[in-house]
């Protein structure tokens, strides 16, 4: 209910720090959450946080992590993020624009091939980025993702 709710979002993150502040799903989610307000640095405390807290953390997190790089714009590290291949499909596309973005064109066909081949068959890259965008509170953030995808080929 919050994609696309910027202010509830920020409400409810606000909220959730100040009454869990060393809980591990909050530190998790806020890292994430405040990079798509427009708060990448923030983001990336938040993340740096939560490394700390659970250095072993599972898959579902990689997604977090990547979102995080990518908007603050540090996307060599994304790539350092160990076992995207087994994350879910949709962690390839951001992984193909971080690697566009960097310059590394080949690492960036591989990862969005792998999109495609992994996703499956009913799932819609139109509606997977139209839900992504929403999520953005900022112009530049959407075209920051929107010009990641191009650059790896995938469509805008």
């Amino acid at each position: 209910q919050m994609i696309g709710n910027h202010e509830l979002t920020r409400h409810c993150i606000d909220k959730a720090i100040a009454l869990n502040p060393n809980d591990v799903t909050v530190i998790r989610f806020a890292g994430q959450i405040l990079s798509y307000l427009g708060d990448p640095e923030e983001g990336l405390k938040w993340k740096d946080r939560y490394l700390r807290v659970d250095p072993h953390f599972p898959t579902a997190v990689r997604e977090s992590l990547v979102d995080i790089l990518y908007m603050s714009r540090r996307y060599h590290g994304a790539r350092l993020v160990r076992g995207w291949r087994e994350a879910p499909p949709p962690m390839s596309c951001w992984l193909a624009a971080a690697a566009a973005q960097a310059g590394r064109m080949d690492e960036a066909r591989e990862a969005a091939a792998e999109f495609w081949r992994r996703k499956p068959e009913t799932y819609s890259f139109k509606i997977f980025r139209t839900a992504h965008m929403r999520m953005c509170a900022h112009r530049a953030e959407i075209d920051l993702w929107l010009e990641g995808y191009g650059k790896a080929g995938l469509p805008v």
